[in-house]
């Protein structure tokens, strides 16, 4: 169904980008794959996302061993691409390392939830979701690895922290926006 229109994204491994359709087709092509993707996602399988979103996770290159932290990170496209990876915990148990877990936070819940939404078709690292203000974020605790054993602070091996959340990525694309905008 998608033939030519589907091309590998050069840079991004695991990334395609889906060419729309042209003008002079009759608008079934383009409505027959939105709804195979749609299923396709309500599974799992795919994931929509902005190339330009696809670059933190690359730049900060997670393993499967790491603790992130996604500072802002509702609709969750990033937090899904750091999940991807950081690879899933049988993963790590296999290559001997401890299982990492990716902090996804959020000031608005309603956001936050979609996120979860999003990540529970994956099988990934641990994932927290949180819902709090990022200039208050709280330390974070990990129990104690034995029984009797002391707590310890979270710390993070890579940090998100995509600012300022202020819808302005969406622009090129939703140009209505414009009037919503302001600096």
């Amino acid at each position: 169904i998608w033939g030519d229109r589907l091309e590998r994204v050069e840079w991004a491994p695991g990334a395609w980008r889906l060419r729309p359709a042209a003008a002079a087709d009759d608008g079934d092509g383009d409505a027959t794959a939105i709804e195979q993707l749609q299923s396709l996602m309500a599974f799992g399988e795919v994931q929509l996302q902005e190339a330009a979103a696809m670059l933190p996770a690359l730049a900060l290159r997670p393993t499967c061993g790491h603790r992130v932290l996604d500072l802002c990170a509702a609709p969750g496209g990033k937090s899904l691409a750091l999940l991807d990876a950081m690879g899933t915990p049988a993963g790590a148990a296999a290559g001997g390392e401890a299982a990492g877990v990716l902090v996804s936070n959020d000031v608005q819940r309603d956001r936050q939830e979609r996120t979860l939404r999003r990540a529970r078709a994956l099988a990934c690292a641990p994932l927290l979701a949180t819902a709090c203000d990022a200039a208050t974020f709280p330390e974070l605790w990990l129990a104690p690895a034995a029984p009797g054993g002391a707590t310890e602070a979270l710390r993070y091996d890579r940090v998100l922290c995509d600012v300022p959340c202020d819808g302005s990525g969406t622009l090129r694309k939703s140009p209505e926006k414009w009037g919503k905008w302001s600096v």
